[in-house]
């Protein structure tokens, strides 16, 4: 059950109107919301590489007002756990999310539009699921419970595809307009022909756009992204062992024999719950050679160390990376925003898939397990 850890980008949010003030190539935000007074409200700037926080204010009165103003751009605000991105521009423009789907009034609000109406039918559905997904998770996970939530997974997925397959076609309609760029990141895409052609779509914008970061984010994902397809070979990551013995995935991997990553926080309730099966797979194929090469993204190395000994993990190649956002981190590497990954890596090097249910995983070793020594497979 995979759950985000990072960038909770698109997350529905209780902002009311937006008006801006300008001067030359700048502009003012203020927001009416629905959130007590001493609410902590900030602006962050999606043209930095970090996307760093240049303002920060309270809600008084129902409305946030960031007095600085800004150059013109992508901007996020961010309250509480929500994050809603706005273009700011020496045209005003207005947001009502007191409607739904929210609505926007001014220049270059047409795909925030098309996007929130989307978006909306999409959360109508998707919040019931995920409230009963929270509710189960919270008592006792009984084989009756762990069904359902595995029921309430597939749910989840099927209505994401559908959703992102709804959005991808809206966002081409609006070339050299930043938010698409944007919407690309949450849509978190990984097939490899959508990938291909989105980076032609992006080749006829205006130069302009070629240095921006955002720019240069999509299209570092998507070069990624690529070299991760099935069929391509591994990408190298590392870790440290219980003993503190830096140790890479390149020490197992390619050396004949199936190699399964994956990659878990103590604190991750989708990991926790998928260990099981995991646990079920290993003991199934240790025999024949399986080797699981285990990597935490716990920042606490104390925590990851417990948690490894209460789950009573039958494999001894358990490592851990407390860096989660460094570029080498297991997650950025292979580039996911999501807990568990699993990454299944035939005998001589190849990825055989990504982020798969368990069930797939078994179907795949099987094959592997039952095909002639030495033979090369073209996975699909």
């Amino acid at each position: 059950m995979k759950r985000l850890v990072l960038w909770s980008l698109g997350a529905a949010v209780l902002f009311g109107m937006v008006g801006c003030q300008q001067q030359e190539k700048k502009a003012q935000l203020t927001s009416k919301v629905n959130l007590p007074d001493g609410t902590l409200a900030y602006l962050r700037d999606l043209s930095k590489e970090n996307a760093d926080y240049v303002d920060t204010t309270k809600v008084m009165g129902g409305e946030i007002v960031f007095k600085r103003q800004e150059p013109d751009g992508l901007y996020g605000i961010e309250v509480q756990m929500n994050f809603w991105p706005v273009y700011l521009s020496s045209t005003p423009v207005a947001v009502d999310a007191t409607v739904t789907p929210r609505k926007y009034e001014g220049a270059n609000t047409e795909l925030f539009n098309a996007y929130a109406a989307v978006e909306a039918d999409y959360e109508k559905e998707l919040v019931p699921l995920k409230d009963e997904q929270r509710k189960l998770e919270q008592g006792e996970i009984t084989p009756e419970v762990e069904a359902r939530l595995k029921e309430l997974d597939g749910k989840v997925d099927a209505l994401t595809s559908q959703f992102k397959e709804k959005v991808y076609p809206i966002i081409k309609q609006y070339p050299n307009n930043l938010y698409a760029l944007n919407l690309f990141q949450i849509l978190d895409i990984k097939d490899e022909k959508q990938m291909k052609d989105f980076a032609d779509w992006l080749a006829t914008w205006q130069p302009t756009y070629n240095d921006h970061i955002l720019m240069k984010q999509v299209r570092e994902y998507i070069d990624i992204e690529t070299r991760l397809q099935r069929n391509k070979p591994f990408v190298d990551i590392a870790g440290v062992s219980m003993t503190g013995d830096s140790v890479h995935l390149s020490e197992f991997a390619g050396k004949g024999k199936p190699i399964l990553v994956e990659v878990w926080a103590s604190w991750c309730k989708g990991c926790l719950q998928g260990m099981p099966a995991l646990f079920d797979i290993y003991n199934k194929y240790k025999a024949k050679g399986l080797e699981i090469f285990c990597v935490s993204v716990d920042q606490s190395a104390d925590a990851w160390k417990e948690a490894v000994t209460k789950l009573g993990m039958p494999w001894k190649t358990n490592y851990v990376y407390t860096e989660m956002m460094d570029p080498n981190s297991p997650m950025r590497r292979y580039n996911s925003l999501g807990l568990p990954i699993n990454v299944l890596i035939d005998g001589k090097g190849k990825i055989v898939g990504r982020s798969m249910p368990h069930e797939e995983i078994d179907t795949r070793l099987d094959m592997i397990f039952n095909m002639p020594a030495g033979m090369d497979v073209m996975w699909e």
